[in-house]
């Protein structure tokens, strides 16, 4: 990582050293360099009088006084942090609050060089071709962005925010207290990410008679094995389908390098191993019996709340399986506590 977040305008990196709070301002600066075209434009000057790290700096405080909200500027000014000192919008007290676009930014930098940001201003993101000299992608400049243009890209970042925020609790809404989320159970169970094996790849200190050397150990990372089984039952048609997708797509693309995984439809008395149109009933037997033969480190089954095929229903008996339940479109699922698994949103 050349930087805390970086992007090459197709895809976002974000270093693991982050909690939740970082982690989301991170997601939104990489978005902004994106949806704010930073690739194609460049300042309004000749290309060979163009100062990259001037370009760069007024594109940090165009995301800094359009995108950042108080939440995100407070987390910025926390000492201590991968993003501590970053910019801010007041990171140059003396210039303009008017001055909103990257291009009348660039210019007021230029006149004014002697000019120092509070608090040193550091990069917090490394994004390629953000230099301000050549042509971008496609060949042409691309014309600043309208106030109007720039609110609608704030409104989508926030709306994507709210969808793709990793918390470490969730309110329930109801008796007041934070329950832990989905993403901090699995967290949670995760911790331990390697095991310790006798290799002859390390070979022991000790040796017996005769001269032969013993294995040795040696931690290997561990990929646990974790199964997702989505409903498609009768009952999960049209909006609980999508909220399925919609969460089934979170857990891969957050876990999808810690781990093995499998997915699994349910539907009609029977499990899939690709995608079903939602139709008949729920097969939770089915999915306990699966689970006694292949018992996984973690399976997480997304259903609603549906009380047929419950019946005979119990928890697996051994293992280190942990279940999680994840209600699609409901308060609560009706198998949770029939399978003893624990239910996570």
């Amino acid at each position: 990582m050349p930087a805390p977040a970086f992007t090459d305008f197709s895809k976002i990196f974000v270093c693991r050293e982050v909690n939740a709070a970082q982690y989301a301002v991170l997601l939104k600066h990489e978005q902004a360099h994106i949806w704010l075209n930073h690739r194609t434009r460049k300042p309004d000057c000749a290309p060979a009088d163009v100062r990259p790290d001037v370009w760069r700096t007024a594109l940090e405080i165009e995301i800094a006084r359009n995108i950042y909200l108080a939440n995100d500027i407070a987390e910025i000014k926390k000492p201590m942090t991968v993003i501590s000192g970053g910019f801010v919008p007041d990171s140059y007290p003396k210039m303009p609050a008017e001055l909103m676009l990257a291009e009348d930014i660039y210019d007021w930098l230029a006149e004014n060089p002697d000019e120092q940001p509070a608090g040193g201003g550091k990069m917090f993101c490394a994004c390629s071709d953000c230099e301000g000299e050549g042509e971008g992608e496609g060949g042409g400049e691309e014309e600043a962005p309208t106030q109007a243009e720039i609110d609608e890209i704030k409104t989508v970042l926030e709306e994507m925010a709210k969808k793709t925020a990793i918390s470490d609790v969730k309110d329930d809404g109801q008796s007041g207290k934070r329950t832990p989320s989905l993403a901090n159970e699995i967290d949670y169970i995760l911790r331990k990410k390697s095991v310790r094996e006798r290799t002859y790849l390390r070979p022991s200190r000790r040796e017996i008679s005769g001269g032969i050397i013993l294995r040795g150990r040696r931690k290997r990372k561990k990929s646990p094995l974790v199964e997702i089984f989505v409903d498609r039952s009768g009952s999960m048609s049209g909006e609980k389908t999508g909220a399925s997708e919609e969460k089934l797509c979170a857990i891969l693309s957050r876990y999808k390098a810690k781990i093995r995984n499998d997915v699994f439809y349910f539907s009609n008395e029977k499990l899939y191993d690709h995608d079903v149109p939602p139709r008949g009933s729920n097969p939770y037997g089915l999915v306990m019996d699966h689970l006694e033969k292949s018992r996984p480190k973690i399976a997480v089954i997304l259903t609603d709340y549906d009380t047929s095929s419950t019946e005979g229903l119990k928890p697996l008996e051994g293992g280190d399986t942990t279940i999680i339940c994840v209600p699609i479109c409901a308060t609560h699922t009706a198998i949770s506590k029939l399978i003893g698994a624990i239910e996570r949103t």
